[in-house]
């Protein structure tokens, strides 16, 4: 994605929070990523080609803040997107995460969707299991203690590992929406949602490993 990846990096720069810590994981690429990272004060970590959830928990082990958002290369954060996210948190300190809001943009850029609709559930791991009410794994800021209870991401996921994660953590914590769109989802021809087979295989195998905690109740 390095094309996109200096608007997703500059999209972390110019958020309106002070304190920001941004890593980019490059998870064996084979264009010019280096190159695009190298130009920005970022950390940036190049690894072995392993997937999308060993990149992830990359980023994660080296970071060290108390909450984490993982922002794909090609997708970008709007500049409010980490402080509307904390002013949720401190109003709900005990949650395991808190869901902010996305639109859908082109290769361009453009934006040609209005944002996403809220779940507006109370029982988000029940919502989870019906179907994924989040929809874009950077509109949602994580306590980085929650994210370690579970184990960060599952390597055996390599589509819907956000959607695990997701039913995971919303299995044992409070997961608060608050409304605020804080997130770009970029639509192009080289979307890993396209291949509607291999979503479809991977999420099924994600919702499985529901099954010992929901088949009694």
């Amino acid at each position: 994605q390095a094309g996109y990846l200096s608007q997703a990096i500059e999209s972390g720069q110019r958020q309106s929070h002070p304190t920001i810590e941004l890593i980019v994981v490059d998870d064996g690429s084979t264009d010019e990523t280096e190159t695009v990272a190298r130009r920005f004060p970022v950390r940036y970590l190049r690894q072995a080609n392993q997937g999308v959830s060993v990149a992830r928990n990359r980023g994660l082990s080296e970071s060290r803040g108390l909450y984490v958002l993982f922002l794909d290369g090609d997708d970008r954060l709007l500049p409010d997107a980490i402080e509307r996210s904390l002013d949720c948190f401190r109003e709900h300190a005990a949650s395991g995460c808190v869901v902010g809001r996305y639109r859908k943009i082109d290769a361009e850029g453009a934006p040609f969707s209005p944002p996403n609709q809220m779940c507006g559930e109370q029982d988000y791991y029940c919502a989870l299991l019906k179907s994924n009410v989040i929809g874009m794994l950077g509109t949602v800021l994580f306590q980085r203690a929650a994210l370690e209870k579970v184990g960060g991401f599952d390597r055996r996921f390599r589509a819907s590992e956000d959607y695990d994660l997701a039913l995971r953590i919303a299995r044992d914590h409070r997961v608060v929406e608050h409304g605020h769109l804080v997130a770009e989802y970029r639509w192009h021809d080289r979307n890993m949602s396209w291949d509607y087979c291999f979503m479809l295989k991977d999420v099924l195998d994600a919702l499985r490993t529901q099954w010992p905690y929901v088949k009694t109740n």
